[in-house]
């Protein structure tokens, strides 16, 4: 029974996806962090468009579709139903979206502060800004091109395929130049144009959890090994080395 508007700006505290009609989100889209993440489509009737708050959920969402496709061989299903969402997606973080996140010169994913999971800002100031890029988004990202070569390759659409794969070799070449810590034998946190962050969180095991990885096994294994050590308690992983 909530009006749409205090659903949005429910959405934007609990970092979470809803439905909205465009009049109210243009109305309240000064006061929520929630980009479009899909709209035009006609199957919503005009009863909406999703939202989605993290720069790292969208390429995330590619593998699922991914392991769907590789299980079930629905291609036509893909090819009717997902494969123009997800090209969109692609291409917008491409074009460039809200909050700064757009592909930068190098091929990895950049973003303004404050859009990872470490978000907490208290008196409106952010604890854990992490603006640039973050090591877990540029896996998520590289993952995300790599399934969709994957997928061009099913429909067979080689240009598309060769696009995709093009764009993760860039990705993964600069990650490797930028990321990789040859003191530490793991990975930067945050690289921008001014600095590198070395600051060891748990954040850097997602880039040797994903079906596609930048890393060659070693250098995997030398970071997970790091992580184990400074990081893991009884109680889980530490969100920053003490």
């Amino acid at each position: 029974g909530q009006g749409m508007g205090e659903v949005l700006m429910m959405s934007g505290e609990m970092r979470a996806y809803t439905l909205s009609d465009r009049g109210t989100y243009i109305s309240f889209r000064d006061k929520i962090r929630l980009p479009i993440l899909m709209q035009g489509d006609p199957r919503m009737f005009g009863q909406g468009d999703i939202f989605d708050r993290y720069p790292h959920a969208n390429p995330g969402h590619t593998n699922f579709y991914e392991r769907f496709l590789r299980g079930e061989k629905l291609i036509e299903f893909v090819q009717q139903a997902l494969w123009p969402t997800l090209q969109s997606i692609i291409d917008h973080h491409i074009r460039g979206t809200m909050f700064g996140i757009h592909v930068d010169a190098d091929g990895l994913l950049a973003h303004e502060p404050q859009l990872t999971w470490m978000d907490a800002a208290p008196e409106g100031k952010p604890v854990t800004p992490r603006e640039g890029k973050a090591v877990e988004i540029q896996a998520l990202w590289f993952n995300a091109l790599k399934i969709m070569q994957l997928l061009a390759h099913g429909l067979k659409l080689s240009d598309k395929a060769e696009l995709y794969g093009k764009m993760a070799e860039k990705a993964k070449s600069s990650f490797f130049e930028k990321f990789w810590n040859k003191e530490k034998n793991c990975l930067y946190d945050i690289v921008s144009d001014s600095h590198r962050d070395d600051s060891l969180r748990p954040n850097q095991v997602i880039t040797a959890s994903l079906d596609f990885v930048m890393l060659d096994k070693v250098k995997s294994e030398l970071l997970v090994e790091r992580v184990d050590r400074q990081l893991r308690t009884p109680f889980g992983l530490r969100t920053l080395s003490p």
